[in-house]
C-alpha cells in the first residue's frame, strides 16, 4: 500500500512539474525578445507554495488583502537580447494562479506584475 501512494506521488509530481514547465514555456514565448534562441531551459525547483501580500485596497487569488497562497517554480535559461547577444543564464521564479498559469515571473516590470511585500526563494 505505501508504495502504491509513493507511486501515486512521484506519477502526480511528474504530471505537475510537466505541467508547469509548458505553462513557463508559454510564458517565456509571449515575453522573450528571441524566445527561438533559448537554450539551456530547465526547471531547478520542486512546486513551492509562496505568500503574497495585495496591500489594504486590493484583493489577492484568495479574496484577502494579506497572505495569499501563491503557487511557484523557479527556472532557469539563457536567451538572446535586442542586440542579438546572449544575456547568460538566468534563473527566475515563476507564479502561478490558482488554474495552474503562470501570472508573472520574479523579473517582470509590468504594472499587473505588483506583487506587493511577497515571500518567496528560488
Amino acid at each position: 500500500m505505501k508504495l502504491r501512494v509513493r507511486l501515486q506521488s512521484q506519477l502526480m509530481y511528474q504530471v505537475i512539474h510537466q505541467i508547469m514547465k509548458a505553462e513557463i514555456k508559454i510564458y517565456l514565448k509571449k515575453y522573450l525578445k528571441d524566445y527561438e534562441s533559448m537554450k539551456g531551459f530547465e526547471i531547478i525547483s520542486e512546486p513551492k507554495v509562496g505568500i503574497v501580500n495585495y496591500g489594504a485596497f486590493a484583493k489577492g487569488p484568495e479574496g484577502k488583502s494579506f497572505g495569499n497562497k501563491i503557487y511557484l517554480a523557479c527556472a532557469g535559461y539563457n536567451a538572446k537580447n535586442s542586440y542579438g547577444g546572449y544575456v547568460g543564464y538566468e534563473i527566475q521564479a515563476f507564479f502561478f494562479d490558482n488554474n495552474g498559469k503562470v501570472i508573472q515571473n520574479s523579473k517582470s516590470d509590468r504594472p499587473e506584475a505588483d506583487m506587493g511585500i511577497s515571500k518567496w526563494s528560488c
